[in-house]
């Protein structure tokens, strides 16, 4: 998350990797990892990220996950939800 925020998002992406090694439906895994694809203009790798989100959270959509996320910084926020959008994630 600190890599993401801060703009790392290859960097971003390798963290989630290992844990999703660890643990397949680490959800907060799978949101950063789509996120930080999108932004790094790596649609596929979002995509296929985003297709094992939703396997597990059906009605994920970044609306929801903006709702939910209020611990986090706003400007935060604001890059997950356009990495997710430019990933192909669901409004």
């Amino acid at each position: 998350m600190a890599a993401f925020a801060d703009g790392r998002y290859a960097e971003a992406i390798e963290w989630p990797d290992r844990a999703l090694h660890e643990l397949p439906i680490f959800a907060a895994a799978l949101r950063l990892k789509v996120a930080a694809c999108g932004l790094l203009e790596r649609p596929a790798e979002g995509q296929e990220a985003l297709g094992r989100l939703l396997e597990f959270l059906p009605g994920y959509s970044v609306a929801r996950f903006t709702a939910f996320a209020r611990s986090l910084a706003p400007e935060v926020v604001a890059l997950y939800a356009e990495g997710s959008r430019k990933a192909g994630g669901v409004s």
